[in-house]
C-alpha cells in the first residue's frame, strides 16, 4: 500500500506531503492536491476518504472492483472509473483505476502500478504550473495519458505485426509458429478494443453539457477534445484489427503458394515416373520384336531412353518455372 500526496502550488514550490498534514479546506485558487493511492488496503483508503470528507457510499465504490467503467456526479465533486492495460507476464491485464475530483483535488485509486501514472510523474521535473489547473483538467490531462498508453500498446502490436509480414515473406519460420503469433495478435488486439471500448459511454459523458454545465467551465474543452482523442485510439483499434486480417491473409496466400509448389513437384515426380513406366512397358510386351533378345544392351539402352526423356522433362519444367 502507498499514499503519495502531492501539493501543486501555482504561486510557490510543488511538494509532497503528509497525509496528516493534508487540509484540502486550506486550498486555493493557485493549488491543486493530488492523492495517489496505490493498493486498496481498507484502511488506508478510508483514512484518505475521510481526510477528503467523501460520503460512505463513495468510500465503498473504492473498494470495491466494479466490472463497467463509470461516472457518478455529486454535488461538489464526480467520480470516475476506468481501465487500463499493463503487461504482466506477456499478457495484458486489465488495471481498474477509480478518480474522485473535487474542488482543488483529485484521488486516484489503484491496486498496482500503473505505467502511464508513474510516467505522468516522471514527466513533472522541478516546480510546474499545475496548481493553476482545475481538477476536471487535471483530470482530462491524466485520462488523455490513459489513452496514450492505449497508443503505445497499439503502436507495440503493428511493429510486430510488421515483423511477422516480414518472416512470412522470407519463408524463415515454421508454420505452426506463424501461425500461433498471429492467433495470439489477434486475441491481443480484441483485448484491447473490448478495454477500450467499453469507455464510450464514460468519455461521451464527460464531454456532454449536462456534465460540465455547474462545474468548471473552462474543462468543457478538455473533454471535448478527449473524447475525439478517444474515438481517433479506437479507430487506431479497429486499424490494428485489419492488419492482424491482412497478415493472416498473406500467411494464407503464401500458404497457398507453398501447396502449389508441392503439388508442382509431386506432378513432375509423377510424369517421370509414369515416364519410365510407359517406356518399360513397351519394350518389354511379348510380340517378338527384335528388342527382346538384346540382354543386357538392351537393358541399359531402355535405362539411357528413360533418363533422356526425364531429362528433357525436367528442363521444361525448370524453363517454365514449375520448381
Amino acid at each position: 500500500m502507498t499514499i503519495r500526496v502531492t501539493l501543486f502550488d501555482a504561486e510557490g514550490r510543488d511538494r509532497d506531503l503528509n497525509l496528516a498534514d493534508m487540509n484540502v479546506s486550506r486550498l486555493g485558487e493557485s493549488h491543486l492536491l493530488w492523492i495517489d493511492v496505490e493498493g486498496r488496503a481498507e484502511g488506508e483508503v478510508r483514512a484518505v476518504a475521510e481526510r477528503l470528507g467523501l460520503p460512505r457510499e463513495v468510500t465503498e465504490d473504492l473498494l470495491d472492483e466494479v466490472e463497467e467503467p463509470h461516472l457518478h456526479l455529486y454535488s461538489d465533486f464526480f467520480t470516475l472509473d476506468v481501465r487500463t492495460l499493463e503487461e504482466r507476464g506477456g499478457k495484458l491485464e486489465n488495471v481498474e483505476i477509480d478518480f474522485v475530483a473535487g474542488r482543488n483535488f483529485v484521488l486516484t485509486v489503484h491496486p498496482c502500478p500503473v505505467a502511464f501514472l508513474q510516467a505522468f510523474r516522471e514527466q513533472q521535473r522541478g516546480d510546474t504550473d499545475l496548481g493553476a489547473l482545475s481538477s476536471s483538467a487535471f483530470l482530462a490531462a491524466l485520462l488523455d495519458w490513459l489513452l496514450g498508453g492505449y497508443y503505445r500498446t497499439i503502436d507495440t502490436m503493428e511493429a510486430e505485426l510488421d515483423r511477422l509480414d516480414t518472416a512470412i515473406l522470407a519463408k524463415g519460420m515454421p508454420d505452426d509458429d506463424l501461425l500461433t503469433r498471429i492467433v495470439r495478435h489477434r486475441r491481443r488486439v480484441s483485448d484491447v478494443r473490448t478495454a477500450l471500448a467499453a469507455h464510450r459511454e464514460v468519455f461521451a459523458a464527460l464531454a456532454r453539457p449536462d456534465f460540465w454545465f455547474g462545474q468548471q467551465g473552462a474543462a468543457s474543452v478538455h473533454f471535448v477534445a478527449l473524447f475525439s482523442r478517444f474515438e481517433r485510439t479506437l479507430s487506431a483499434v479497429e486499424d490494428a484489427r485489419s492488419l492482424v486480417i491482412g497478415t493472416f491473409d498473406l500467411y494464407m496466400a503464401r500458404s497457398a503458394e507453398r501447396t502449389n509448389d508441392i503439388v508442382r513437384v509431386l506432378t513432375i515426380a509423377t510424369v517421370l515416373l509414369g515416364l519410365g513406366a510407359f517406356v518399360s512397358g513397351l519394350f518389354g510386351m511379348n510380340t517378338g520384336e527384335p528388342w527382346e533378345n538384346m540382354g543386357v544392351r538392351g537393358f541399359y539402352r531402355v535405362l539411357g531412353l528413360i533418363l533422356v526423356l526425364a531429362a528433357l522433362v525436367l528442363v521444361f519444367a525448370r524453363r517454365r518455372r514449375w520448381w
